[in-house]
Order: structure tokens, then C-alpha cells, then sequence
């Protein structure tokens, strides 16, 4: 039975492998491995998942990076599914984690009315100033379509110009 991220690993390396030309299937090993590859040129491999987990003081107690990092990753797709109906700007989080539990679901409404607002300038998200909300600015990109009328013939014919 696969634990944690593994499953997700063993996926990763396939289409690694795949990119690299190399097609490959995979199956639960018995721990350990925890997988096992066949991979077409280069035969059978055992495979261990292993994580690296980093630590930082947070306030005199040790936490997980990852407790950091997850909240702000579910903010952010919570975001982009309140907006998914708009199409203006692209838009970037930055976050200064661990953020609070209780300010989490006011940063996702302070970043969709600003988003929906148009609005370009920097913004604080929560009243720490933990979270902003900026625009990417970019070059502006002019894309172009060409073609003739719809009433265009060919030369001395009553056939009409078409461009596929």
C-alpha cells in the first residue's frame, strides 16, 4: 500500500522517463521499495521515496516548512477558482507564512475583490502585511489575424477567396 507521497513520486519519475524516451510502467513495491520500475532500456529498478522536511522557528517553536507553504498553495487555488471567470492580468501572492488560520479566508476575499477591482498597485491582503497582491506587468503582446473580405473572388472566376 502506498504512503504519503508516493504515489505522486512514482508518477513524476514515469513521465520523467517518458521525456526522456524512455516508456516505463510501475507497481507498489513490498517496503522496501517502495517501487518498482520497469523501465524499457534499462530494465528493473527498485525505487525508495524519500522526503526532506525543513524546519524554522516560528515564534520559539520548531514547524514544518510545509506548514508554512500548503496554507498559501490552498489560498491561491481557492483564488483562482473564485476568478476563474475573469481574463484581464496575471496576477502573483507573495506570502510571508505561517499565516493564521482565521486570516486565510479574508486574504481569499481581499485578493478576489482585488483582482476584481481592476486594481494594479500593490495590496496587503491581511492586516499583518504577511500576504500582497501585485500585477505582473509584461510587455504588451499584439497578436494579428489577416484576410480578405468575404466577397473576394478569384480573378476572372465567381469562385470566392477562402483562407484556411
Amino acid at each position: 500500500m502506498l504512503k504519503g507521497v508516493e504515489q505522486p513520486a512514482a508518477e513524476a519519475l514515469r513521465r520523467l522517463l517518458n521525456r526522456l524516451g524512455q516508456t516505463s510502467r510501475w507497481e507498489p513495491g513490498e517496503d522496501p521499495p517502495d517501487l518498482v520500475f520497469q523501465v524499457a532500456d534499462a530494465g528493473r529498478w527498485a525505487v525508495e521515496v524519500t522526503e526532506l522536511h525543513q524546519y524554522f522557528d516560528a515564534g520559539g517553536s520548531e514547524r514544518p516548512r510545509v506548514s508554512a507553504v500548503k496554507p498559501v498553495i490552498d489560498i491561491c487555488r481557492r483564488i483562482q477558482e473564485r476568478v476563474a471567470d475573469i481574463k484581464n492580468h496575471h496576477y502573483v501572492i507573495t506570502a510571508e507564512g505561517p499565516i493564521d488560520r482565521m486570516d486565510r479566508a479574508t486574504v481569499v476575499d481581499e485578493a478576489e475583490a482585488y483582482i476584481r477591482s481592476g486594481e494594479t498597485a500593490e495590496r496587503r491582503l491581511d492586516d499583518a502585511g504577511a500576504v500582497r497582491i501585485w500585477v505582473l506587468q509584461s510587455l504588451v503582446q499584439v497578436d494579428l489575424t489577416v484576410g480578405l473580405p468575404p466577397d473576394a473572388l478569384i480573378p476572372g472566376s465567381d469562385a470566392p477567396v477562402s483562407d484556411l
